[in-house]
C-alpha cells in the first residue's frame, strides 16, 4: 500500500535506526496520521470580493426595481398636480327685517260728473302750525317731523350766520310760518334760534 504524499513539502524523515523507539514500536509511526487534511483552497476571496460577486449577480435586479419605484412615484406626483383644484362655494344668507310705519291721511276729491275734469293730485291734510317759540331746537324739529313736516330750515337769530352743529344746544326765538297757520308735508318751516346761554334780544 502506497502512503499518500502531502501536497506540501514535508521535513525530511530521519533514518529508521535514528528514530526513538518505544517497546519496539516507532513513536513517529504511532503519532503520524495515515491521512492528511485537505488545506484550504487558495486564494481565499476577501469580503470585498464577495460583495462584488453578489452585486454582479443581483445588481441588475436591484437597479430595475429602483427604476420602477421612481417611475411610479413620478407618475403619482404628476397625476396629483394635474387634478383640478376643488371649488369651494360659500353661501351667506342675510336676513334683514325692516319695519316702517307711515300714516298719511289723503282726502279724495269727489267723482266728477260727465264732462268735468278731475285733478289727479290728492288733497294733503293740513294742520295748524304750533308755537315753538322758546322750545329747544332739537325738540321742535322732532315734533314737526311727527306732524309729517320734513322740509326744515334753521337760521342764527343773532344774525351772525352761525351753524347749529348740535341742535340741542340752541332754542327757538321765532318761526315761519307763524303759529296757527295751516301747514302740510309740502310746507317749508324755518326756525330762528340762539344758544341756550344767550337771549333772543
Amino acid at each position: 500500500m502506497t502512503t499518500p504524499q502531502p501536497p506540501y513539502d514535508a521535513a525530511p524523515r530521519p533514518p529508521d535506526d535514528e528514530r526513538p523507539q518505544m517497546g519496539g514500536i516507532s513513536i513517529e509511526s504511532v503519532a503520524e496520521p495515515t491521512e492528511y487534511q485537505t488545506p484550504p483552497q487558495w486564494p481565499i476571496q476577501p469580503e470585498g470580493s464577495r460583495l462584488t460577486a453578489w452585486w454582479r449577480k443581483y445588481g441588475g435586479l436591484v437597479t430595475a426595481a429602483a427604476t420602477v419605484f421612481f417611475i411610479i412615484c413620478g407618475f403619482i406626483s404628476l397625476t396629483r398636480a394635474n387634478q383640478p383644484v376643488p371649488t369651494v362655494t360659500v353661501t351667506q344668507t342675510a336676513t334683514v327685517t325692516a319695519t316702517a310705519t307711515s300714516t298719511q291721511t289723503v282726502t279724495a276729491s269727489p267723482q266728477a260728473s260727465a264732462g268735468e275734469q278731475v285733478d289727479p293730485r290728492p288733497t294733503v291734510e293740513t294742520v295748524p302750525m304750533p308755537d315753538y317759540t322758546g322750545m329747544n331746537l332739537q325738540e321742535a324739529q322732532d315734533r314737526l317731523q311727527v306732524l309729517g313736516v320734513y322740509i326744515l330750515d334753521q337760521e342764527d337769530a343773532s344774525g351772525r350766520g352761525r351753524v347749529q352743529v348740535i341742535d340741542s344746544h340752541w332754542y327757538v326765538c321765532r318761526q315761519d310760518p307763524v303759529p296757527g297757520a295751516m301747514i302740510s308735508s309740502a310746507t317749508k318751516v324755518t326756525l330762528w334760534s340762539v344758544k341756550n346761554n344767550e337771549s333772543c334780544g
